[in-house]
């Protein structure tokens, strides 16, 4: 009896042990999110992988209902992750060994946060969920190795340590690259090169991610000169030289463009170097054009066919020119007298006279001030003035580049083809010519032979 009694008594004495141990285990580091603007618990939930309850029970939330921008929560389920989560587009030539690089991540991490099923493929302007902590150090594209390239030959290239150079890029050796992957270095110069070619030593496109009825613009900094073409979404991208071996291009992207997944494509020559391609698949976003709008009492005529076609033709034949001079500078000013009165925004799919929904607003529409003045909204050239049946007295300025401005129901046109213009100048008198149904000014802005948002123009300055 005395020895069944020792023995419960050492059996709770060490459950006690194990009891005590097990309490005293902390609780594991979780990474954290900072709520932002239009956060949810939902949304969150849903973004890392988890589940509300979760969410309430780990953050001790009293109150679900209210979530603070700016409040510190704590993510269940992502035990061995921490830092601070943040979000980040893919760039064009991102890959999974980039991102991991760059980031200063493992591939693991990057999986598990993105819940990634074919690493192999990954689409530029995908969101993508980093873990930022005070240890994490970016690296930078250097180069492209050689078939015959050495340690010793890239390190000499980019003045570093070969050594240094294998840890960065977390090698085994250097069989492990191929020719088509760029080595990283935690060192900028003007060396580095893109993460897309050899040839480039810069390479961007952004706005990232890409949103219907946007302005993109592309740059490239060659090593050489370059002959470049170039596509996105079956739309053709003019480059442009901007001085010397730096070339841009500005290209929009359509607004009733259904949102999903496109085709990049990009190709170059070079007097006595080899040809190269380039070609990824990208986003592109719904903007969010929702709101539809009926317009009735216009005139039948400015909605026919049979006049609507070839006044468009004759349209998209002018701002499809790319001049290669600049002529603006800066931001565009608004080129209406009453700039906050707007009574249409960009993208809107419109019926008319009660028809299908088949077309989309173009432009910014601002209202009354029938005979007030109507100012250009940037230099640049005129290069169509003319009473039209859809666009009444209508102005199309050239900027450049590309660029252009319409303005359209004019009851009055103050200038004349060959004209140049500068910003604040009276170009014409707000009207209610063409397709109109009540005095206004209707302002679009062309980018690549695309009309794309004005307001974008207004609020940021393109090169």
């Amino acid at each position: 009896m005395h020895k069944i009694f020792r023995v419960l008594l050492i059996v709770l004495y060490f459950s006690g042990l194990f009891y005590q141990t097990a309490e005293a285990q902390p609780s594991p580091e979780l990474p954290i999110y900072i709520v932002q603007s239009g956060d949810t618990l939902s949304i969150i939930a849903q973004r890392f992988g988890t589940t509300v309850d979760d969410l309430i029970k780990v953050n001790n939330l009293t109150n679900p209902n209210i979530l603070n921008i700016g409040t510190e929560l704590k993510i269940p389920g992502l035990e061995g992750i921490t830092g601070v989560l943040t979000t980040m587009s893919l760039e064009i030539g991102d890959t999974i060994r980039s991102t991991v690089l760059r980031n200063n991540l493992s591939t693991d991490q990057i999986i598990r946060l993105n819940r990634i099923i074919i690493p192999t493929r990954l689409f530029a302007g995908t969101t993508f969920i980093i873990p930022k902590t005070s240890e994490t150090s970016m690296l930078h594209p250097a180069l492209f190795p050689e078939n015959d390239d050495t340690y010793l030959d890239t390190a000499i290239a980019l003045l570093s340590n070969p050594w240094k150079i294998k840890m960065d890029n977390r090698s085994n050796g250097f069989w492990d690259f191929l020719p088509s992957e760029v080595l990283f270095t935690s060192t900028k110069s003007e060396k580095s090169s893109s993460l897309i070619s050899p040839y480039f030593t810069y390479f961007e496109l952004g706005p990232m991610p890409i949103y219907q009825g946007k302005t993109l613009v592309i740059r490239i900094k060659s090593s050489f000169p370059l002959e470049l073409t170039g596509e996105i979404a079956g739309q053709k991208i003019t480059f442009l030289k901007q001085s010397a071996q730096n070339y841009i291009a500005l290209q929009g992207i359509h607004a009733t463009l259904n949102p999903g997944i496109f085709p990049f494509k990009l190709a170059g020559t070079s007097p006595g170097k080899s040809p190269f391609s380039f070609e990824q698949m990208v986003v592109i976003q719904s903007a969010g054009y929702g709101a539809m709008e009926y317009i009735s009492g216009v005139d039948p005529k400015t909605i026919d066919p049979a006049n609507t076609v070839p006044e468009d033709n004759k349209v998209l034949a002018i701002t499809t020119v790319i001049n290669p001079e600049k002529y603006w500078d800066g931001q565009f000013k608004n080129p209406s007298y009453f700039p906050d009165v707007i009574t249409s925004y960009f993208g809107r799919p419109r019926s008319y006279n009660n028809g299908a929904f088949t077309y989309f607003h173009s432009g910014i529409d601002f209202g009354y001030g029938n005979k007030l003045p109507i100012y250009s909204p940037a230099n640049g050239k005129v290069v169509f003035a003319e009473s039209t049946i859809v666009r009444g007295n209508a102005v199309i300025i050239d900027h450049g580049w590309g660029i252009f401005s319409g303005l359209w129901h004019q009851s009055e046109i103050k200038v004349k083809v060959g004209d140049t213009v500068v910003p604040g100048q009276i170009i014409g008198l707000v009207g209610n010519t063409g397709r109109s149904n009540g005095s206004h000014l209707h302002w679009e802005v062309w980018a690549g032979g695309v009309q794309v948002d004005p307001m974008d123009w207004l609020k940021k300055i393109y090169p």
